[in-house]
């Protein structure tokens, strides 16, 4: 569906992207993280052609961009939808009027314009919605309206930037979930530019990591939930999403063991809650009790990733390896004092 080869570009003699490489397969979610100015957004813009590379190529249903002249070129982008994060609606145009536009300059004829508008704020849950203006709707509407809008043209490929940064938590995930129907029952292909790894857990279904313009890691999300992060910049992005321990107890842990410690351990669960029974079972098993410090359960109906900050009683090695053979991800934090 989308192939990119040893892409560079540089503005003033910075370099933004060098030679970068990859593919995404049609009906693939992929995530693309990074830092702020990592070269995401260069990355993106040269994706859909607003942006010519300096060398390489990006290649569309096996199209090679570069090969196209301005109005052929045209074409080929009505095969790709774009996302954004400020929604970029027209404040003088109602749900309707928005959605039309992208159906106005495709040059659809009036009548099927309308049949399609009404098909597109179904897809994406506007009924009733149809005569307002962006000011009276919330930031997951608006959102919603720049999805249909994206979706006017029938792309085979879905291209959203930061498109739920600017979002509150639960507009994020009813959002996340929508991107997740479309390409389920439509087979739209996404590419999703993000900095939030919470967004790649809950969507995509294999991550590319950008640093300093170059991908860095290439991982699927089911890898990354087992804790097969290669680099550096992937792990950083990992603990900066989980539970960190509140400095009112951070100063009582040391990194290493001593004859009385208790072991602080970090629990995660990817896409499943963690079991209830589970500190009952560690109990039964190995007459060990834990003490939770933190926790933060967003279960099943989210999709979210589960953790738990706990302490056991014992310094226990076969209980902790127990413990990790029953969740998706352990980390020793370090040790406190048994009379803490």
């Amino acid at each position: 569906m989308l192939k990119v080869e040893n892409l560079s570009k540089a503005f003033d003699g910075r370099i933004a992207l060098e030679k970068v490489s990859f593919s995404v397969q049609v009906g693939e979610i992929v995530g693309i993280i990074g830092r702020s100015g990592a070269g995401k957004t260069t990355l993106l813009r040269c994706l859909n052609g607003a942006e010519t590379p300096d060398t390489g190529h990006v290649f569309i249903e096996g199209k090679d961009l570069s090969r196209f002249k301005e109005r052929d070129l045209l074409a080929l982008r009505q095969r790709i939808g774009l996302v954004f994060q400020s929604f970029n609606l027209l404040q003088s145009r109602t749900v309707t009027g928005n959605i039309s536009l992208a159906l106005e300059i495709l040059g659809i004829p009036k009548k099927e314009r309308r049949y399609r508008i009404e098909k597109l704020i179904q897809l994406v849950g506007l009924e009733g919605q149809e005569t307002k203006y962006p000011t009276q709707l919330s930031g997951g509407q608006k959102q919603r309206v720049g999805i249909a809008r994206a979706l006017a043209g029938n792309p085979a490929i879905l291209l959203c930037d930061e498109a739920t940064s600017a979002l509150d938590p639960e507009a994020t995930t009813s959002i996340l979930a929508l991107l997740e129907e479309i390409n389920k029952e439509l087979g739209v292909t996404i590419v999703l530019i993000t900095h939030e790894m919470d967004v790649i857990r809950n969507l995509a279904h294999r991550v590319l990591v950008l640093d300093q313009g170059c991908i860095v890691e290439d991982i699927s999300t089911e890898a990354l939930a087992k804790g097969q992060a290669h680099h550096a910049l992937t792990r950083s992005f990992i603990n900066d999403d989980q539970v960190n321990l509140a400095d009112c107890l951070r100063s009582f842990v040391t990194e290493k063991a001593f004859s009385v410690a208790m072991p602080v351990l970090r629990l995660g669960s990817m896409r499943n809650e963690l079991s209830s029974t589970l500190l009952t079972d560690l109990y039964r098993t190995f007459g060990i009790t834990a003490s939770i410090l933190q926790a933060d359960i967003r279960g099943k109906s989210s999709g979210g990733h589960d953790t738990l900050v706990l302490t056991l009683s014992h310094n226990h090695e076969h209980a902790i390896q127990w413990l990790s053979q029953n969740v998706e991800d352990l980390e020793v934090i370090g040790y406190v004092s048994s009379d803490l």
